[in-house]
């Protein structure tokens, strides 16, 4: 349910990026997730057993200053 949600929340957003390239930014944006999702499978359960919770929020407290730097970085918004 939460990742339909999403989808169809981001879609407005990731359609308008790329005007002239609609469906290339929507392939990308699903790849950007799924490949999200297959990483956070593949680490989830052994780090959950080396470090419990703190060390799950800690990954993803260092997940998101990445993705803030980021986002800083790569995105300018429109004067």
């Amino acid at each position: 349910m939460w990742v339909e949600f999403t989808f169809v929340a981001t879609l407005p957003l990731i359609t308008e990026l790329v005007p002239q390239a609609r469906a290339t930014m929507v392939s990308l944006n699903l790849s950007a997730g799924y490949l999200g999702r297959s990483l956070g499978a593949l680490v989830a359960i052994p780090l959950w057993l080396a470090a419990g919770l703190w060390g799950n929020g800690l990954v993803a407290a260092a997940a998101m200053v990445v993705a803030m730097a980021l986002l800083l970085v790569f995105v300018r918004p429109e004067d």
